[in-house]
């Protein structure tokens, strides 16, 4: 009779899946502990006034020299809104034109709080335009926007759907393109401060 060796794997062998199970696991609470943190901040941003607004700038990877430029977005609204106000922080200096109309000036650095404008009166039935002219020394920047007309969530924000005019004109010539998305709110290096506070 010949010998049969067994098939059967000594103790060690079920190592190799334990290690590959908690692994799994860490990921996996990696993965929720991400996603919880994900609500909370979003949730936060909302309870600011900015939720659903993400900074933006001309470019993800700015050249390190002076940059002047516009955001330009229009919005439709169907009737004139009872109350429309503005949240906005621009590092580092900002014109906002609503139709053509200039309704507020300033700028804004890390660590500041964000500029609140009423611009309840320069809207209208119809498309509304609006226009951030900003500058920045170095070309190291970002625009945070929410306009706020009374509704659960901000009528509208900041976004990808924001087209840039590099030319740093309150008009929207030919060459346009999207403004660059940097990231939620309330991103390095301007913190909650920027989102939370409200410069009056």
């Amino acid at each position: 009779m010949g010998q049969h060796s067994s098939s059967r794997a000594g103790p060690g062998a079920s190592f190799p899946r334990r290690l590959a199970a908690i692994l799994a696991g860490f990921v996996l609470i990696a993965l929720l502990s991400h996603g919880i943190l994900s609500l909370l901040r979003s949730a936060r941003a909302g309870r600011a006034g900015f939720g659903g607004a993400r900074w933006i700038w001309f470019s993800a990877s700015p050249e390190r020299h002076p940059a002047r430029f516009t955001a330009l977005r229009d919005l439709t609204l169907s009737t004139v809104p009872r109350r429309a106000l503005v949240r906005l922080f621009v590092d580092r200096r900002f014109t906002l034109r609503v139709n053509g109309v200039p309704a507020a000036a300033g700028g804004h650095q890390p660590g500041e709080a964000a500029s609140f404008v009423d611009v309840t009166p320069r809207l209208k039935a119809g498309r509304n335009s609006f226009a951030i002219l900003a500058e920045s020394p170095d070309g190291i920047g970002g625009i945070l926007f929410a306009l706020d007309l009374g509704g659960p969530a901000p009528a509208l924000v900041s976004d990808g759907s924001w087209s840039i005019d590099p030319t740093g004109q309150p008009a929207e010539p030919p060459g346009l393109h999207r403004a660059a998305l940097l990231g939620r709110p309330p991103l390095f290096p301007w913190g909650w401060t920027a989102v939370e506070g409200v410069k009056r």
